[in-house]
């Protein structure tokens, strides 16, 4: 079994969620399917049955409407003649409206007070708080280093220059040990020179 989620949701949403179910017995089978029950959404269809024929692979879809902000997880359960399957996923609900950011910086040395109003009429759940210690301005300059990452494009000029930088900053976090798999992949994605006539 399979699910097809998207990246995110909007609040208020009405969406149908593909699920795949995969038959890889040589016999047919009868599969029911249930979807976990969430206070985030709501769906008329609890569970669904499907008739899959010997190595057959076929598609059926739960309809949803979204109904609270925030990240949750969506499951479901397949239940088979002889084998069971469940897939559980996360997805994130982002909320409608109006969006209100406030940011503030500050040297922290013995105490750190800061104030702030969340309007009365605030979309549940949609509040986030995002607090980031760093022990030096380097420190700060260097979490922006993966943002250096470009793809290299054109002729030899061009290239070397979207390359080299690729490069030093690489060799830099691998020698700090702040090379995650993330920025490997992303380094890799980056490193393969689009087509340019020159």
């Amino acid at each position: 079994m399979d699910l097809d989620l998207p990246v995110s949701l909007s609040l208020g949403d009405q969406v149908s969620v593909p699920v795949t179910c995969y038959n890889y017995l040589k016999e047919p089978q009868d599969v029911g399917l249930e979807l976990a029950a969430g206070n985030w959404f709501e769906s008329p269809t609890q569970r669904l049955r499907l008739h899959l024929g010997p190595n057959e692979v076929q598609s059926v879809s739960f309809p949803i409407k979204v109904l609270r902000a925030g990240s949750h997880s969506f499951r479901v359960t397949a239940q088979g003649a002889s084998v069971a399957d469940a897939i559980e996923r996360e997805i994130r609900v982002v909320p409608t409206g109006e969006r209100m950011e406030y940011t503030t910086n500050s040297v922290l040395r013995d105490a750190f007070v800061e104030t702030w109003t969340i309007p009365p009429e605030l979309i549940p759940e949609s509040q986030s708080l995002w607090v980031k210690f760093y022990p030096s301005r380097f420190s700060e300059v260097v979490e922006g280093l993966d943002s250096v990452f470009r793809a290299p494009y054109g002729c030899f000029e061009q290239t070397s220059s979207t390359t080299y930088p690729n490069v030093l900053v690489l060799d830099y976090m691998k020698r700090m040990g702040r090379l995650t798999p993330r920025l490997k992949l992303r380094h890799a994605s980056s490193s393969t020179p689009a087509t340019s006539g020159c």
